[in-house]
């Protein structure tokens, strides 16, 4: 992605954003430029090996700071916190970082996190439309409703450093 095409999706998720999650725009900013710099392939493994955390300062490379936000997976994120941002990235549909694995993790943090969490932006590289809605969608919607929880699904493209927002409507 360019940086002008960056910036604009950056846009996109802000406008979405709830002022509960507004402070955890850095975290949000992190993850997707360095997803348009090394590929959704990279970054997965750099997050799961603990090399990339999107609560580190981008602005000192590395530098630990508070938490902003929950990652799933992470091996870095405190498994006790919750933030008003949760970011949850998959890939495939089946095996631990497969779609409905990472979905099982999130609807989990949320009940631990009720009250707490107010938007969720979920990333992955496999769609399927109708087993999202037969599995997934009903639950997510009753979320938003009952908790006020935004959700926002980001499609990886082709190359995997190409980035778009999945309509859905909640």
């Amino acid at each position: 992605m360019t940086n002008d095409a960056v910036q604009k999706f950056l846009g996109e998720i802000r406008s979405a954003m709830p002022d509960e999650a507004s402070n955890s725009s850095p975290a949000i900013e992190s993850a997707i430029k360095t997803i348009s710099e090394i590929g959704y392939g990279s970054f997965l493994d750099g997050l799961w090996d603990g090399l990339f955390n999107p609560n580190t300062n981008s602005q000192v490379a590395g530098q630990a700071v508070e938490p902003i936000c929950d990652v799933i997976p992470s091996k870095s994120s405190p498994k006790a916190a919750c933030h008003p941002l949760l970011l949850a990235f998959s890939k495939g549909d089946k095996g631990r970082l497969g779609f409905d694995a990472i979905q099982n993790k999130l609807r989990s943090h949320l009940a631990k996190c009720r009250g707490v969490t107010k938007l969720v932006i979920c990333f992955t590289d496999c769609w399927d439309s109708p087993k999202f809605q037969d599995n997934h969608y009903e639950g997510l919607l009753t979320l938003k409703k009952v908790d006020g929880v935004n959700f926002m699904f980001v499609l990886v493209g082709v190359p995997d450093s190409v980035l778009a927002v999945c309509p859905i409507k909640f």
